[in-house]
């Protein structure tokens, strides 16, 4: 009990600006459901439960939230550099409904993981400062 007291105490200190941040990044992965014919989304569902499996286990090891950035940055390069090398190795225009929407939240997803494991790096290096 204890050990869930903490996290949610580490959770509930987090800044407003890290909390939008999760937000957002919630939203995206779950507009990623509708797509999940599509094999980018295929694979940032596998990417995303990789993740979130990983990432309970650091959690649990360091016993602390912030441990999750480790899981960040072992599975979500992976995951960007085939995207990006999909992306560019296919055609980029294609007739299927919806495919604009799906442009745009892939678009959106990358950028945002990018951005996020620039944050993750920051938070990494501060961690083993300490």
């Amino acid at each position: 009990m204890e050990w869930t007291a903490k996290l949610s105490n580490q959770i509930l200190e987090l800044s407003w600006g890290v909390k939008l941040w999760v937000g957002w990044m919630a939203l995206l992965f779950v507009v990623s459901i509708p797509f999940r014919e599509r094999r980018e989304a295929t694979w940032f569902l596998v990417c995303f439960g990789a993740t979130f499996v990983i990432g309970a286990g650091f959690i649990y090891e360091f016993e602390s939230i912030h441990a999750l950035t480790f899981a960040h940055l072992i599975c979500w390069p992976p995951f960007i550099f085939a995207i990006i090398r999909n992306w560019r190795t296919s055609d980029r225009r294609t007739t299927k409904s919806g495919s604009s929407r799906f442009s745009v939240w892939l678009h959106l997803l990358i950028l945002t993981m990018v951005i996020s494991l620039a944050f993750d790096i920051c938070d990494t290096i501060k961690m083993f400062a300490h």
